[in-house]
């Protein structure tokens, strides 16, 4: 009897480490979230979630890839489903990713563009940024060109102060954040094209895209998706957006009403 408890014990200690690391748990819980919970999206969207100890393992079955992440990515596979319903970049295009984050839209572009193509993922946060590098490296990423900016109208520094899980932009910022415009980076990575751009940037979206006018009126196959649910001067950006749009003979619509998302291309 003897015999038997001590290996008994060492397994029974063991799984109760693995149990008492917090990661371990949270991956745990977090697949059988999505298994249980979510069966219904991940079977509409042809997608398998699996356990992986430290990782969760994301199958994407009709695109036949899969990815490595850390977290919990029900909010991120969501996002596929608003980003790219007017538009699903393909092999070979450009696209740009505004605000990366941590991960998923970023990597998940980088395996539908293929490898010899490129991904622009702007992401200033140095935590976000350093676990942005993280899942690069886990997923032996290649065509992700990652810049530690905020994207903006101008280059340079931009003060602002820090809400909740994102920033407000504001003349007295206690914060300074590097910034850049498209265009500057664009030429500074040498890409003379783009063929999507994705962006949830926080209440800038409004000066970014006009910032953008000359490259969009000569660049017109270019597809945006941007997340317009935020409040500016007591309205949700869309209205702006919509304007802006419209006013250099884009095609536009706002819709999606869990994450309002404004489409826009001349195509």
């Amino acid at each position: 009897m003897n015999k038997l408890n001590g290996p008994v014990r060492v397994i029974a200690w063991r799984i109760s480490y693995m149990f008492l690391k917090r990661w371990f748990l949270k991956n745990l819980l977090s697949v059988l979230y999505m298994n249980i919970i979510e069966k219904k999206l991940l079977r509409e969207m042809w997608i398998r979630i699996l356990f992986r100890g430290k990782y969760v393992k994301v199958i994407f079955k009709k695109q036949g890839f899969s990815l490595m992440l850390k977290d919990n990515p029900s909010d991120d596979i969501y996002a596929l489903k608003w980003y790219f319903l007017e538009y699903m970049p393909k092999k070979w295009d450009i696209v740009v990713d505004c605000w990366a984050y941590i991960w998923f839209t970023s990597l998940y572009l980088s395996k539908i563009v293929w490898d010899h193509w490129v991904v622009l993922a702007f992401e200033p946060d140095d935590v976000s940024y350093s676990l942005l590098q993280e899942h690069i490296r886990i997923n032996n990423v290649k065509n992700i060109r990652s810049i530690k900016k905020w994207i903006w109208k101008h280059d340079g520094y931009l003060s602002f102060d820090w809400i909740g899980a994102g920033f407000h932009v504001s003349d007295a910022g206690k914060s300074k954040l590097p910034v850049i415009t498209l265009e500057t980076e664009l030429k500074n990575q040498h890409i003379t094209t783009v063929d999507f751009i994705k962006m949830d940037i926080e209440w800038s979206e409004i000066e970014v895209a006009e910032s953008l006018k000359n490259f969009l009126l000569h660049h017109t196959w270019v597809h945006m998706a941007i997340a317009s649910y935020h409040y500016v001067d007591g309205k949700q950006t869309y209205v702006f957006l919509e304007k802006f749009f419209k006013s250099i003979w884009y095609n536009v619509k706002t819709w999606f009403k869990e994450h309002l998302t404004t489409y826009a291309s001349k195509i």
